[in-house]
């Protein structure tokens, strides 16, 4: 395959801690191989590096009903990537998916001075990154995956809507940040962002996508919509229904033989969505 027929794009999960990334990354992961076909899904290719084994985790969860375990501290800044390749008529897409988490350290560090880095050269940025205290590797993971990243997933969970925790707030600061710095660059290329709302199964309210974002997400909205920058946005709901707790105090989650195969209860359908819109948009 040539260069010509391979189009690649870097997408970007970001959220606060808490929010459900890295269970929402699992079920992703494991509907585009469940229903490979059906999203036109090529290839996937898992970047070694990732702080446990994204394959082994995503059957766990999905097959079994066991739940990933809290990410650590010290673990919120190790990255989580893997590639799709999603078939085409005439291009192959590849797409980059990253993780980041806005407690950790390296994303702590970029966001704030992502306006002003946005007016800096290349070498002034990677050296104001590194005068910030960012390890070689981590500047270029930041320059390479973060600055270059054509659109964004945000995550946030149901249950922290609210002045305390305010998710809405930080992903609306985060959104706001990274458009001045493309403003601030001269570019003028849109991007495309997602909204995915975890832990819907404990939202009892009935809702629409539209209403729902312009009610619990006002600032987040406002960013998209006044932005100039969002091509296109969507919202998607992640659930995950019939959780217990077993005898000796682990959560789990319920496993139902379905097809000839054992599968948890979840929003497949907003996976299946979600995986299409990264098709379609990118």
């Amino acid at each position: 395959m040539t260069v010509s027929e391979l189009e690649e794009t870097n997408l970007m999960f970001v959220g606060p801690p808490a929010a459900g990334k890295t269970t929402a990354l699992l079920l992703f992961y494991h509907t585009l191989i469940d229903y490979a076909e059906e999203l036109g899904v090529k290839a996937i290719h898992i970047i070694p590096g990732s702080p446990f084994d994204l394959h082994t985790e995503a059957t766990r969860l999905v097959r079994y009903g066991i739940p990933p375990a809290p990410t650590s501290p010290g673990q919120k800044d190790i990255r989580i990537r893997f590639e799709v390749e999603f078939k085409g008529l005439v291009f192959t897409k590849k797409v980059n998916i990253v993780v980041a988490d806005m407690a950790g350290s390296i994303t702590n560090t970029f966001m704030p001075i992502l306006p002003d880095l946005g007016r800096m050269t290349p070498t002034q940025v990677q050296e104001t990154l590194k005068n910030y205290g960012l390890s070689e590797e981590d500047v270029q993971y930041v320059i390479n995956r973060v600055f270059n990243s054509k659109g964004f997933v945000l995550v946030a969970n149901v249950m922290d809507i609210g002045p305390e925790k305010d998710p809405d707030a930080r992903l609306a600061q985060f959104l706001t940040n990274y458009v001045n710095f493309k403003r601030n660059r001269g570019e003028k290329e849109k991007i495309n962002v997602a909204l995915l709302v975890t832990h819907m199964d404990k939202y009892l309210f009935p809702t629409t996508r539209e209403n729902f974002i312009k009610d619990k997400f006002p600032y987040t909205y406002a960013a998209i919509a006044r932005s100039g920058y969002v091509r296109n946005y969507e919202v998607f709901f992640s659930a995950i229904y019939n959780e217990y707790t077993t005898e000796s105090g682990e959560r789990r989650f319920q496993v139902i033989p379905k097809g000839g195969v054992n599968r948890i209860q979840y929003t497949v359908d907003e996976y299946k969505k979600l995986a299409l819109w990264m098709r379609e948009s990118f």
